[in-house]
């Protein structure tokens, strides 16, 4: 009987399973980490105690996203054991996509692909791109307000490294990372967009460049997640020296927590 199992004190099964395969974990890794850990609920997707999927709802006080690497029709036990709120984010593999619809409300869906590289990444620096400190952070809200692309928390932007283009005192573009773990040698990058006024002068690259070379030294299994019909993105990450691994689809839905 296939059973979703919450997570215990004990870590090691659950790790042990993560780290088989770091490109399909890569983000579940990074909530293992503090303080992420401490607002996340994990559950694995076991059968006669073999662990086929996990899933997780990460939770703050105004939002909330729910992960899932599992099998076909274990999306119901999933949502039933980990009990989202009513309205969250979605980031699942494409085959739960079907069952999402039907236990839920689906008011977007995008097809995303995910990228790894491995290994150690270039040096790079530029005069007019360095790391962001906390004094930085509204000129980084400042310019995510425009831009889809850029999204993170204030504790993201606190405790993980990112990086910022400047022209004179303005952020033209910036790069980070959405998860970051040292200890388990992993890192997601994100929120990586440029001004609409300063798009095709390569301050992209530029940004994405300084974020790599801050990895060195630290980690060097990195990955990110690319819409997949945005060719020209692909293609920079692909000169970096990234390689498309798998797809995901990312969403927001609504379901009746109380029905379950």
């Amino acid at each position: 009987m296939l059973r979703a199992i919450p997570r215990t004190l004990d870590d090691s099964k659950l790790e042990s399973f993560l780290l088989s395969d770091k490109a399909a974990f890569l983000y579940f890794l990074g909530d293992l980490e503090p303080p992420f850990s401490e607002r996340t609920r994990f559950a694995t997707i076991e059968w006669d105690e073999q662990i086929l999927g996990v899933a997780l709802v990460y939770q703050e006080s105004s939002a909330a996203a729910l992960l899932a690497y599992a099998p076909n029709e274990s999306l119901g036990i999933i949502l039933d054991t980990l009990k989202p709120p009513q309205e969250f984010a979605f980031h699942i593999t494409p085959n739960l996509l079907d069952e999402m619809e039907r236990q839920a409300l689906v008011s977007s869906a995008e097809s995303f692909k995910r990228y790894v590289r491995q290994g150690t990444p270039e040096a790079f620096n530029h005069p007019n791109c360095r790391k962001l400190q906390l004094k930085d952070l509204p000129a980084a809200r400042k310019l995510k307000s425009g831009i889809d692309e850029i999204w993170f928390t204030t504790e993201q932007f606190s405790i993980n490294p990112f990086v910022g283009v400047f022209d004179d005192d303005q952020m033209i573009a910036m790069a980070g990372t959405h998860c970051f773990s040292a200890s388990r040698n992993v890192a997601a990058l994100g929120s990586i967009g440029v001004h609409p006024s300063r798009r095709g002068e390569g301050w992209g690259e530029c940004a994405t460049r300084a974020i790599l070379s801050e990895m060195r030294g630290v980690v060097d299994f990195i990955g990110l997640n690319v819409v997949e019909d945005n060719r020209v993105a692909r293609r920079l990450y692909e000169k970096l020296g990234f390689k498309e691994c798998d797809s995901w689809v990312m969403g927001m839905a609504e379901w009746d927590v109380l029905k379950s």
